[in-house]
């Protein structure tokens, strides 16, 4: 569930007072009880709008029972803000106009709806917290201008706006930017969090693959092995039977051949069961060929890949180049917007090129792109082939580009098929 509103406020103002150590127990405390924030939310508001009341400050009506309960109301909403955020903001401004229409002491526009336009806009992007504001500043001002109509005053509509309206806006428009950071934030999270299972669900299946072919491979090395040791022995055992009684010199060749045949036969058993024993499954073969059905497959991006590669290079190289765009790929999903990814990888003289890029635009400062464990990661996997690797912002966007160094004695032959 989202933390409370003001929670980051609350914190700044504590450290003033209280030891770091405090207000971080008093923060976990909160985040670990959410419904218990609410309560203090909640309260926390009652109290303020009351003072405001109180304070009679504005307005042409002497405050009664009425207002108090108008802000009562407005607090006590706020338990709902989690579940219901939309029905509470809409309340919420149903009973500050009602409250506002009545005459009674002004208490803004901001501090009464600043919690719900937070949880609207942390649960449900900006579109209905940002519509609800404009609605409510529409109204204003067209009552404005009803009033000059009507009266035939300037009501000083320009002044109104900049002088009394301006910090409403702002504290508003902060929360609203609040809310919606918060989930921004959330959402990413939860989307590296995809990427990184998609990735770790893709290596556990390779290396599920790895382990069902060498089975494979054990299985028909003992069908052909022991499976004709085995029928060698039980045919000289019938000839061995049958020679017995009257061709010994016979029945002996057959035991001879038996014997030689079971030491060949326990050899061989020894050694598959010492492989066996000392086998660990050995990672995933990574190669550029895997990356469609493996990093591409799974990512949340939309990949415009240009794959233009004739040859299978050393293994090194294949997995270099696999590693990169997987971490590119990685880093865009974490720090930018873009919804699609260019992927070029084809040779260019004695290297392979690799080019990941996305148009952008980033979700935060470039610098924290590129001054990562993923760029150094890459820098480090291609300094070792002995190649160059560039990773910097683009247009609007952020592109990684490597040269791997190749040459023809790298290529493998790709085996014929079975």
């Amino acid at each position: 569930m989202a933390p409370a509103p003001y929670t980051s406020a609350m914190a700044i103002t504590l450290t003033s007072v209280a030891p770091p150590g405090a207000v971080e127990r008093v923060r976990t405390w909160f985040t670990e009880r959410p419904r218990m924030a609410d309560a203090a939310l909640s309260v926390a508001l009652m109290v303020v709008l009351g003072w405001m009341i109180q304070a009679e400050q504005g307005g042409f009506r002497v405050p009664d029972t009425l207002a108090y309960v108008c802000a009562f109301a407005l607090g006590a909403l706020l338990m709902l803000r989690r579940s219901f955020p939309l029905l509470v903001l809409f309340l919420s401004l149903v009973i500050l106009l009602a409250y506002s229409s009545l005459g009674y002491p002004n208490i803004g526009l901001g501090i009464p709806l600043a919690p719900a336009l937070y949880s609207a806009a942390e649960r449900h992007r900006l579109r209905w917290p940002v519509t609800i504001v404009g609605l409510l500043l529409f109204l204003i001002f067209a009552a404005g201008l009803a009033a000059a109509y009507v009266r035939e005053t300037d009501t000083h509509l320009l002044s109104l706006f900049i002088y009394t309206l301006a910090p409403e806006i702002a504290l508003m428009a902060a929360v609203i930017a609040l809310g919606d950071s918060l989930r921004s934030r959330r959402e990413l999270a939860e989307r590296s969090a995809r990427v990184i299972e998609a990735t770790a669900q893709q290596e556990r299946a390779l290396a599920q693959a790895v382990a069902a072919t060498e089975r494979a491979d054990i299985a028909r090395e003992l069908h052909d092995t022991l499976g004709h040791q085995t029928t060698v022995i039980s045919m000289h055992t019938d000839v061995a039977a049958e020679a017995l009684p009257h061709k010994p010199e016979a029945a002996q060749r057959a035991l001879s051949v038996i014997a030689d045949t079971s030491r060949q036969m326990m050899s061989q058993l020894r050694d598959t069961v010492q492989t066996l024993r000392e086998h660990e499954v050995r990672p995933p073969l990574l190669s550029i060929r895997a990356l469609e059905t493996t990093v591409f497959a799974n990512s949340p991006l939309e990949i415009d890949a240009d794959i233009a590669v004739p040859h299978q290079y050393q293994h090194n190289v294949e997995a270099a180049a696999y590693r990169i765009v997987q971490e590119a790929l990685t880093n865009t999903a974490k720090h930018s917007t873009a919804g699609t990814v260019q992927v070029q990888i084809r040779p260019q003289g004695s290297s392979l090129e690799v080019k990941v890029c996305d148009p952008g635009p980033p979700r935060g400062q470039l610098g924290s792109i590129s001054s990562g464990m993923g760029i150094l990661g890459m820098k480090e996997r291609v300094a070792a082939l002995g190649g160059t690797l560039e990773a910097g912002p683009k247009d609007l966007g952020f592109q990684v580009r490597a040269l791997l160094p190749v040459s023809a004695e790298s290529w493998q032959k790709e085996a014929a098929p079975a």
